[in-house]
């Protein structure tokens, strides 16, 4: 099996999270937030999640020119829609890097503000991406322990077979150096059936700033 098969592999799996006192304590608190807001999700999504994290949004440079990424945001901005009630303007998933998920459908409609604002937003954030894979390794074998403490887990018959994966995987990654190294993955079709995600990574330190000048 490739490598990129591996990490597909992945969504094979349905994330089951078993919330204890452990949890609490050990878990960060936004990977923690991400686990109790979308608890429909594969493993695939999980990976995501870290990716993202650790790595911004530096992948869509991997897969298409950036005159590309900035018409995609658009479009999806002008066509999308606020449709949850609990839906907010940023989700942090990492607090080394502060990279975090911007929600387009409460940016267009709190703020109203046009993908070029959102494109500023990405350009500066794309300069915080580090230079290494110590925060996403770090992250991954975060989520392999919570997985051998049976917090994370899958179905009981499926259990065997991610461990193996997992493990694949963890050996494949040592082969990797930076964040354009890494394979991707695109959202699960669980996760995007339940969610409808609609988002673009950003720095919350950037976000920040920015935010202060329309207050």
């Amino acid at each position: 099996m490739n490598e990129q098969n591996n990490i597909q592999l992945l969504h094979e799996f349905n994330l089951i999270t078993k919330f204890n006192e452990k949890i609490e304590e050990e878990m960060p608190s936004s990977l923690l937030f991400y686990l109790k807001k979308y608890p429909k999700q594969t493993w695939g999504d999980l990976y995501k999640f870290i990716y993202q994290g650790s790595c911004g949004w530096i992948h869509l440079k991997k897969i298409s020119n950036l005159e590309r990424v900035k018409v995609y945001l658009e479009q999806e901005l002008n066509a999308c829609n606020k449709n949850r009630e609990d839906e907010v303007l940023f989700e942090l998933l990492n607090e080394k890097t502060m990279f975090g998920r911007l929600n387009l459908r409460v940016w267009k409609e709190d703020l109203g503000l046009s993908s070029s604002y959102v494109w500023e937003l990405m350009e500066e954030s794309l300069r915080a991406t580090p230079k290494t894979l110590s925060v996403f390794i770090d992250s991954w074998n975060q989520i392999c322990y919570f997985f051998k403490e049976v917090i994370l887990t899958t179905e009981d018959n499926q259990i065997r077979l991610l461990k193996n994966t997992l493990s694949d995987i963890s050996i494949q990654l040592k082969g990797y150096k930076s964040c354009l190294d890494l394979p991707l993955i695109s959202h699960s079709a669980i996760f995007r059936t339940n969610y409808n995600p609609s988002y673009r990574i950003v720095s919350k330190l950037v976000l920040d700033k920015f935010l202060k000048k329309y207050e």
